[in-house]
């Protein structure tokens, strides 16, 4: 296996992303999260055309010019002889930031020969995308180093002539919402070209650099408490492979698909509850995804599995919005908006799973958990008083980790489940292919870290069916319960008419 590296060479910054002649985009402290990065890739019948797929990767050097950059951080008290700086200064005892310095992106090229299909299933997420995923290396998490904070990796699969395209974003770039309206400007760039910027073909508006949400200053006692919630402590970087494979020892993973006429069904029952109960949240609307959560956590309950407390990653960009303190062009901010909340959940009625057991018991549990997880969202997206102090204590630690150089550890403390979910999100893009011809995957499971994704298309189904796929390890021995107990949901469900 050989692989080729071009350079490809970056365009300067679109002027209306950031003002002709800035070189510095400071990162704001929410928003420094170095470690880790976001993996996504794509498979389609037939080759892409490498010319355009060059002249795409330096169109969206324009409107995402930190994937040019590098990130690089200095002392606060330096002196910045350099004007042309957007953004707002960090509270600590460095300045994060990426130095726009317009360099090659670089885009890998191989070619391999298989058997048979480059995965075993259609599944979005895979146990490995090696080897079609580029490698950034661990240097690039610590701020100086000059790596590249964005690669891209082509590969051509012999012999039938299909392609794979990975892509692997420094998370310091932005989350997963930020990569992801990246890569669907790559691909409107690949299909239209310079046309992209016209108003009848873009999807969506201009990305930004700044600024981002004012944070208050952290009070003497350090900020609100995060209830000891390890996912904001700073470990080592060397160390973080080891912990997460070791995270995952003894526990094995489970894959659940649920059709939208699953959801509807579960989420009527769960519905029909809360009428039954009245009182002050009878009108509140619970989404789709805080059925899923209250169901899952019900799954693990009813398995012999303790849950007091779920882990629920909130993507705060529309939270707020009248406030002084978050700028109207949050919503389209290249960079990490999204953070981890923790919500204390109320106690299972039951963690057995008796023989006469009736859904309707099961979902009074849904109903209870969904509340609470609705109304700590609704609480965050309208009080201010909440979410800035809220998100001023999580940037305290992140920025601390960085400035030591280390990184965070995101896996669920013992009794709790992380819920990390892309149910709004629909991450398949096609490259002007037929979308049932194309997939899209991603990577990585762990214990009580559960994943959600809309599934990949299936080639021939006319009219598609929409349905999610659920992620999540459980202990070993547990498997076979759960799996039982979803079958055994699902079965009831499919009664109802």
């Amino acid at each position: 296996m050989t692989i080729h590296t071009l350079d490809i060479p970056s365009l300067p910054p679109h002027p209306d992303v950031v003002s002709k002649g800035t070189v510095h985009v400071p990162i704001s402290p929410i928003s420094v999260w170095p470690v880790d990065n976001i993996p996504s890739l794509y498979t389609f019948p037939a080759e892409l055309d490498v010319d355009k797929l060059k002249r795409a990767i330096q169109l969206l050097s324009t409107v995402f010019p930190s994937i040019a950059g590098r990130f690089e951080k200095r002392k606060k008290d330096d002196k910045d002889e350099d004007e042309n700086r957007i953004g707002i200064g960090i509270e600590s005892g460095s300045e994060f930031y990426f130095n726009l310095t317009q360099s090659p992106i670089p885009l890998e090229i191989q070619s391999l020969t298989i058997s048979g299909p480059p995965f075993p299933s259609k599944r979005v997420i895979q146990e490995t995308l090696e080897p079609y995923l580029p490698d950034l290396g661990m240097e690039y998490v610590r701020a100086g180093t000059d790596r590249p904070l964005f690669k891209i990796r082509y590969t051509t699969l012999l012999p039938s002539r299909e392609s794979i395209l990975g892509f692997s974003w420094a998370h310091i770039l932005g989350d997963a919402a930020a990569s992801l309206t990246a890569l669907k400007w790559l691909e409107s760039f690949y299909v239209n070209d310079i046309k992209a910027f016209d108003s009848s073909n873009s999807q969506f508006a201009l990305p930004n650099y700044g600024p981002h949400v004012t944070l208050p200053p952290l009070p003497n006692g350090g900020g609100i408490t995060l209830k000891n919630q390890s996912q904001f402590e700073g470990y080592p970087v060397d160390q973080r492979s080891n912990m997460y494979s070791e995270s995952r020892k003894g526990s094995e993973r489970i894959d659940i698909t649920l059709s939208q006429h699953e959801i509807d069904i579960r989420k009527n029952q769960v519905v029909s509850i809360q009428r039954e109960r009245g009182g002050e949240d009878t009108n509140l609307i619970l989404s789709s995804q805080d059925i899923i959560s209250g169901w899952v956590i019900t799954l693990l309950r009813r398995a012999g599995h303790v849950i007091n407390g779920v882990i629920y990653v909130c993507d705060f960009r529309r939270f707020c919005q009248s406030h002084p303190s978050i700028p109207s062009t949050l919503p389209y901010l290249v960079g990490n908006i999204a953070q981890m909340r923790q919500i204390s959940l109320p106690p299972a009625s039951s963690n057995a799973d008796p023989p006469d057991e009736e859904m309707k018991d099961i979902s009074r549990d849904i109903y209870e958990i969904a509340k609470t997880i609705r109304k700590e969202i609704i609480e965050l997206r309208e009080n201010p008083d909440i979410l800035l102090p809220w998100l001023s204590t999580i940037a305290g630690n992140l920025v601390q980790s960085a400035e030591q150089g280390k990184g965070q550890f995101v896996i669920p403390d013992q009794g709790e489940i992380m819920v990390n979910s892309h149910i709004r999100a629909n991450w398949h893009l096609s490259f002007g292919f037929p979308e049932d011809q194309t997939a899209f995957h991603n990577f990585y499971s762990n214990v009580r870290f559960l994943r959600i994704y809309q599934s990949n298309p299936i080639p021939g189904e006319n009219p598609p069916i929409r349905r999610i796929e659920l992620t999540i390890n459980v202990p070993k021995d547990m498997k076979w319960v759960v799996d039982d107990l979803v079958g055994k949901d699902k079965k009831k469900w499919n009664e109802v008419k």
